[in-house]
């Protein structure tokens, strides 16, 4: 196999070259030879465009994948020939991950960043974008070529101008998300690489890189989330909360929620730290739906509900629980 390797990859020298042409005779030898470089040629069309050193290194990683499926096997035409189907998936997921790293790479042709408000964008091709607080989008070179690309760094609801010509492509940490024209959600904690996206409308896809080459995809609709976290990957489900859009919209609902959960997502609307303190903090629970309300006119609200004394510190505020 190694000679193999050094003669696909041009390193062979002179005397392994003789010994290469010596072996085309062996029958069994000139079958595995033959396999591989059916394997490598596929793997040269497929990963050309991503360059000549790029595809050097990943025509490598190909070939020693099928190496190690095969080792300890005694290298025969009955043994190698199945195992093609194999070198062909790990080379479609090797070029998947590929252009998953190429796309993130891209240059940025213009930034945008929200600060402490809320920042409506408008871009180029019609698509509107809101970033919640101290939220960052990057628009990416090529954006009105063949693909509409971004990335995003915290909170965003984008609202894309369809267009089936120009897929529209959003990396969020290890996640990208791609519409054709829809509303949408995504919102990636700043403490963690967990990233959870909403669909308000349409059709979404989803994907996560897991591991190595190893990517999971989801396909959204109207209704349903899915959220990416580091230990488990994917998770859909319809959703949970009426809340995800409170950050924007300003109408925000609890039912029979936790003072906690309550806590969570005002801070994320009105950009406070607003937390509880109290004994057995999971038997308060809270239920209101409140429209464009100020921040202390739900405070109060909340406190006398709940019998609390509130207690504010800078951008801090705390629900006391007597």
């Amino acid at each position: 196999m190694d000679l193999i390797e050094k003669i696909l990859t041009n390193t062979a020298t002179k005397s392994e070259k003789v010994q290469h042409a010596e072996l085309l005779n062996d029958e069994n030898y000139k079958t595995d030879f033959e396999a591989y470089q059916k394997i490598w040629t596929a793997s040269g069309e497929t990963l050309n465009e991503f360059g000549k050193d790029k595809s050097i290194a990943w025509k490598k990683v190909a070939f020693r994948t099928v190496n190690n499926i095969n080792q300890g096997h005694k290298q025969s035409k009955s043994i190698i020939i199945p195992w093609l189907k194999y070198a062909a998936m790990a080379l479609f997921l090797i070029s998947g991950s590929m252009f998953w790293y190429l796309n993130s790479k891209s240059n940025v042709e213009l930034s945008y960043h929200s600060d402490n408000h809320v920042k409506e964008i408008q871009l180029a091709d019609g698509s509107m974008v809101w970033l919640n607080r101290n939220s960052s989008l990057e628009v990416l070179e090529g954006y009105n070529g063949e693909e509409r690309k971004v990335n995003l760094k915290g909170e965003a609801f984008f609202k894309i101008a369809k267009n089936p010509q120009k897929p529209f492509l959003i990396t969020c940490k290890n996640t990208m998300t791609e519409v054709l024209g829809t509303s949408f959600n995504i919102d990636s904690e700043e403490q963690s690489e967990n990233v959870e996206i909403n669909v308000a409308t349409g059709i979404v896809s989803f994907t996560c890189h897991k591991w190595y080459w190893i990517d999971e995809s989801k396909k959204l609709i109207a209704g349903e989330s899915c959220r990416y976290s580091e230990t488990s990957g994917l998770t859909k489900r319809k959703n949970v909360t009426d809340n995800y859009l409170a950050w924007k919209t300003k109408h925000i609902k609890f039912d029979n929620s936790k003072i906690e959960d309550v806590c969570k997502v005002l801070t994320n609307v009105y950009g406070q730290n607003i937390s509880c303190s109290g004994k057995k903090l999971d038997e308060v629970k809270f239920t209101a739906v409140f429209k464009n309300k100020q921040l202390d006119d739900i405070i109060e609200i909340i406190a006398f509900s709940i019998d609390a004394n509130v207690v504010k510190n800078d951008h801090q505020i705390k629900f006391e629980i007597k």
